[in-house]
Protein backbone atom coordinates (compact mmCIF):
# COMPACT_ATOMS: atom_id res chain seq x y z
CA UNK A 1 0.00 0.00 0.00
CA UNK A 2 2.73 2.29 1.12
CA UNK A 3 4.46 1.85 -2.74
CA UNK A 4 1.37 2.08 -4.18
CA UNK A 5 0.46 5.83 -2.36
CA UNK A 6 4.46 6.42 -3.57
CA UNK A 7 3.75 5.83 -7.24
CA UNK A 8 0.47 7.76 -7.31
CA UNK A 9 1.81 10.84 -5.30
CA UNK A 10 4.71 10.76 -8.17
CA UNK A 11 1.67 10.69 -11.00
CA UNK A 12 -0.16 13.34 -9.80
CA UNK A 13 3.21 15.80 -9.16
CA UNK A 14 3.74 15.18 -12.68
CA UNK A 15 -0.52 16.00 -13.73
CA UNK A 16 0.32 19.29 -11.21
CA UNK A 17 3.57 20.15 -13.37
CA UNK A 18 1.94 19.58 -16.80
CA UNK A 19 -0.76 21.57 -15.28
CA UNK A 20 1.17 24.69 -14.10
CA UNK A 21 3.30 24.34 -17.10
CA UNK A 22 0.34 24.54 -19.67
CA UNK A 23 -1.24 27.39 -17.90
CA UNK A 24 1.74 29.65 -17.83
CA UNK A 25 1.30 29.69 -21.20
CA UNK A 26 -2.56 30.87 -21.64
CA UNK A 27 -2.50 34.65 -22.51
CA UNK A 28 -3.78 36.40 -19.69
CA UNK A 29 -7.03 38.57 -20.19
CA UNK A 30 -6.76 41.22 -21.98
CA UNK A 31 -8.33 44.19 -19.78
CA UNK A 32 -9.23 47.03 -21.57
CA UNK A 33 -7.11 50.62 -20.38
CA UNK A 34 -9.06 53.47 -21.04
CA UNK A 35 -6.79 56.21 -23.34
CA UNK A 36 -4.32 58.08 -21.39
CA UNK A 37 -6.16 60.84 -19.94
CA UNK A 38 -9.71 59.36 -19.65
CA UNK A 39 -10.80 58.63 -16.03
CA UNK A 40 -10.38 54.45 -15.19
CA UNK A 41 -14.37 54.23 -14.99
CA UNK A 42 -14.05 54.10 -18.33
CA UNK A 43 -12.34 50.78 -18.70
CA UNK A 44 -15.14 49.45 -17.02
CA UNK A 45 -17.10 46.65 -18.68
CA UNK A 46 -20.69 47.89 -19.89
CA UNK A 47 -22.52 45.56 -17.69
CA UNK A 48 -21.25 46.57 -14.72
CA UNK A 49 -21.77 49.74 -15.19
CA UNK A 50 -25.19 48.84 -16.25
CA UNK A 51 -25.49 47.47 -12.61
CA UNK A 52 -23.78 50.67 -11.07
CA UNK A 53 -26.83 52.49 -12.98
CA UNK A 54 -29.48 50.29 -11.76
CA UNK A 55 -28.04 50.18 -8.04
CA UNK A 56 -28.23 53.99 -8.04
CA UNK A 57 -31.61 54.28 -9.78
CA UNK A 58 -32.99 51.95 -7.33
CA UNK A 59 -31.80 53.61 -4.78
CA UNK A 60 -34.03 56.64 -5.15
CA UNK A 61 -37.03 56.84 -2.51
CA UNK A 62 -40.52 56.24 -3.57
CA UNK A 63 -39.22 56.26 -7.63
CA UNK A 64 -36.70 58.63 -9.87
CA UNK A 65 -38.94 61.66 -10.70
CA UNK A 66 -39.08 63.07 -14.50
CA UNK A 67 -40.09 66.70 -13.46
CA UNK A 68 -39.60 69.20 -11.04
CA UNK A 69 -42.12 71.96 -9.87
CA UNK A 70 -41.10 75.71 -8.68
CA UNK A 71 -44.48 77.24 -7.46
CA UNK A 72 -45.51 78.55 -10.73
CA UNK A 73 -43.24 76.28 -13.22
CA UNK A 74 -42.47 72.78 -14.09
CA UNK A 75 -39.45 71.44 -16.10
CA UNK A 76 -37.35 68.44 -16.70
CA UNK A 77 -35.71 67.15 -13.34
CA UNK A 78 -32.10 66.83 -14.93
CA UNK A 79 -30.55 66.77 -11.44
CA UNK A 80 -32.05 63.40 -10.40
CA UNK A 81 -30.83 59.86 -11.81
CA UNK A 82 -31.11 58.65 -14.44
CA UNK A 83 -31.38 61.49 -16.25
CA UNK A 84 -28.04 63.24 -14.33
CA UNK A 85 -26.90 59.96 -15.75
CA UNK A 86 -27.29 60.56 -19.47
CA UNK A 87 -25.31 64.34 -19.39
CA UNK A 88 -22.15 62.78 -17.74
CA UNK A 89 -20.54 61.17 -21.10
CA UNK A 90 -21.47 59.77 -24.68
CA UNK A 91 -20.59 56.73 -23.03
CA UNK A 92 -22.58 56.81 -19.71
CA UNK A 93 -25.58 58.66 -22.15
CA UNK A 94 -25.66 55.54 -24.57
CA UNK A 95 -25.05 52.70 -21.69
CA UNK A 96 -28.45 54.65 -19.89
CA UNK A 97 -30.42 54.54 -22.62
CA UNK A 98 -29.87 51.45 -23.83
CA UNK A 99 -30.45 49.70 -20.41
CA UNK A 100 -34.14 48.97 -20.20
CA UNK A 101 -34.54 48.44 -16.25
CA UNK A 102 -32.77 51.97 -15.83
CA UNK A 103 -36.16 53.13 -16.93
CA UNK A 104 -38.74 50.55 -15.92
CA UNK A 105 -39.25 53.14 -12.29
CA UNK A 106 -41.21 56.78 -12.78
CA UNK A 107 -42.24 59.17 -10.58
CA UNK A 108 -44.60 61.28 -12.57
CA UNK A 109 -45.81 64.91 -10.34
CA UNK A 110 -49.27 66.00 -11.79
CA UNK A 111 -48.95 69.88 -12.19
CA UNK A 112 -52.47 70.43 -12.78
CA UNK A 113 -52.57 73.57 -14.41
CA UNK A 114 -54.96 74.76 -17.02
CA UNK A 115 -52.40 76.23 -19.14
CA UNK A 116 -51.17 73.72 -21.82
CA UNK A 117 -47.44 72.04 -21.20
CA UNK A 118 -44.74 72.66 -23.48
CA UNK A 119 -44.64 69.98 -25.90
CA UNK A 120 -41.31 68.55 -25.10
CA UNK A 121 -42.28 67.51 -21.42
CA UNK A 122 -45.61 64.96 -22.70
CA UNK A 123 -43.14 64.07 -25.28
CA UNK A 124 -40.17 63.27 -22.30
CA UNK A 125 -42.32 60.85 -20.81
CA UNK A 126 -43.58 59.06 -23.92
CA UNK A 127 -39.53 58.45 -24.32
CA UNK A 128 -38.62 57.36 -21.08
CA UNK A 129 -41.60 54.70 -21.04
CA UNK A 130 -40.25 53.54 -24.63
CA UNK A 131 -36.54 53.02 -23.12
CA UNK A 132 -37.96 51.01 -20.49
CA UNK A 133 -38.97 48.26 -23.17
CA UNK A 134 -40.98 45.60 -22.25
CA UNK A 135 -40.08 45.91 -18.70
CA UNK A 136 -43.10 45.69 -15.62
CA UNK A 137 -43.16 49.49 -14.69
CA UNK A 138 -43.28 50.61 -11.62
CA UNK A 139 -44.82 54.28 -10.92
CA UNK A 140 -45.74 56.66 -8.39
CA UNK A 141 -47.87 59.28 -9.33
CA UNK A 142 -48.28 62.15 -7.31
CA UNK A 143 -50.76 65.13 -7.71
CA UNK A 144 -48.80 68.74 -6.88
CA UNK A 145 -52.41 70.28 -6.25
CA UNK A 146 -51.80 68.29 -2.72
CA UNK A 147 -48.78 70.77 -2.27
CA UNK A 148 -51.22 73.72 -3.09
CA UNK A 149 -54.13 72.75 -0.85
CA UNK A 150 -51.37 71.68 2.53
CA UNK A 151 -49.30 75.28 2.04
CA UNK A 152 -52.41 77.99 0.39
CA UNK A 153 -55.00 76.08 2.51
CA UNK A 154 -56.67 75.63 -1.68
CA UNK A 155 -58.82 73.25 -2.29
CA UNK A 156 -56.89 71.26 -5.02
CA UNK A 157 -59.88 69.56 -6.40
CA UNK A 158 -61.18 73.09 -8.21
CA UNK A 159 -61.76 71.89 -11.78
CA UNK A 160 -60.46 68.91 -13.71
CA UNK A 161 -56.76 69.67 -15.37
CA UNK A 162 -56.61 69.01 -19.27
CA UNK A 163 -52.74 68.93 -18.26
CA UNK A 164 -53.26 65.96 -15.65
CA UNK A 165 -55.53 64.26 -18.34
CA UNK A 166 -52.71 64.72 -21.00
CA UNK A 167 -50.35 63.04 -18.68
CA UNK A 168 -52.48 60.13 -17.07
CA UNK A 169 -53.31 59.12 -20.83
CA UNK A 170 -50.07 58.67 -22.03
CA UNK A 171 -49.13 56.45 -18.08
CA UNK A 172 -52.66 54.61 -19.43
CA UNK A 173 -51.08 53.77 -22.78
CA UNK A 174 -49.34 51.57 -20.82
CA UNK A 175 -51.35 50.44 -18.77
CA UNK A 176 -50.57 46.46 -19.34
CA UNK A 177 -47.44 46.60 -18.38
CA UNK A 178 -48.09 47.77 -14.69
CA UNK A 179 -46.53 45.79 -11.76
CA UNK A 180 -46.61 48.47 -8.71
CA UNK A 181 -48.22 51.36 -8.57
CA UNK A 182 -49.21 54.40 -5.96
CA UNK A 183 -51.28 56.83 -7.04
CA UNK A 184 -52.22 59.45 -4.75
CA UNK A 185 -55.62 60.79 -5.44
CA UNK A 186 -55.69 61.87 -8.61
CA UNK A 187 -59.39 63.46 -9.72
CA UNK A 188 -58.94 64.17 -13.26
CA UNK A 189 -58.78 59.85 -14.41
CA UNK A 190 -62.45 59.34 -15.37
CA UNK A 191 -61.89 56.20 -17.52
CA UNK A 192 -60.93 52.52 -16.20
CA UNK A 193 -58.08 50.75 -17.05
CA UNK A 194 -57.13 47.09 -17.72
CA UNK A 195 -53.40 46.29 -15.45
CA UNK A 196 -53.18 42.42 -15.88
CA UNK A 197 -49.66 42.41 -14.02
CA UNK A 198 -50.58 44.64 -11.58
CA UNK A 199 -49.09 43.16 -8.08
CA UNK A 200 -48.92 46.00 -5.87
CA UNK A 201 -51.33 49.26 -5.64
CA UNK A 202 -51.29 52.27 -3.21
CA UNK A 203 -54.34 54.47 -4.17
CA UNK A 204 -57.68 56.04 -2.58
CA UNK A 205 -60.73 54.24 -2.62
CA UNK A 206 -62.28 56.46 -5.22
CA UNK A 207 -59.50 55.09 -7.54
CA UNK A 208 -59.66 51.97 -6.35
CA UNK A 209 -62.82 50.85 -8.55
CA UNK A 210 -61.47 52.24 -12.12
CA UNK A 211 -59.06 49.54 -11.50
CA UNK A 212 -59.26 45.59 -13.29
CA UNK A 213 -56.35 43.90 -11.80
CA UNK A 214 -56.63 40.20 -11.53
CA UNK A 215 -53.11 39.45 -10.37
CA UNK A 216 -53.22 41.92 -7.51
CA UNK A 217 -51.83 40.62 -4.21
CA UNK A 218 -50.97 43.70 -2.60
CA UNK A 219 -53.41 46.71 -1.70
CA UNK A 220 -52.94 50.10 0.58
CA UNK A 221 -55.37 52.37 0.48
CA UNK A 222 -54.77 55.85 1.40
CA UNK A 223 -57.12 58.61 2.49
CA UNK A 224 -58.84 60.68 0.13
CA UNK A 225 -58.21 63.69 2.00
CA UNK A 226 -55.46 65.55 0.82
CA UNK A 227 -54.60 66.77 4.30
CA UNK A 228 -53.39 63.40 5.50
CA UNK A 229 -51.35 61.75 2.59
CA UNK A 230 -50.37 59.23 4.52
CA UNK A 231 -52.90 57.71 6.28
CA UNK A 232 -53.35 54.24 4.70
CA UNK A 233 -54.43 50.66 5.22
CA UNK A 234 -53.03 47.66 3.49
CA UNK A 235 -54.75 44.58 2.45
CA UNK A 236 -52.75 41.49 1.09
Amino acid sequence: MKAFGKKRMEILLREIHALSFSRSHVPPVNVKEPDRGLPYIHGLPVELLQQIFLLIVNDVPDCPSIFSFGETTISVDVASPPLILTRVCRLWRVVAYSTTGVWSRIQVGLPGRVQPLKSFLPDLLQCWLARSGSRPLTLRIVDKRQFYYRVCGKHPWQRPSEVNSQLLDILLSESKRWETVVMLPVEDWSQNFDAPQLRSLECCLSNLRRFNAPNLSRLYIIASRPCHPNQRAGYS
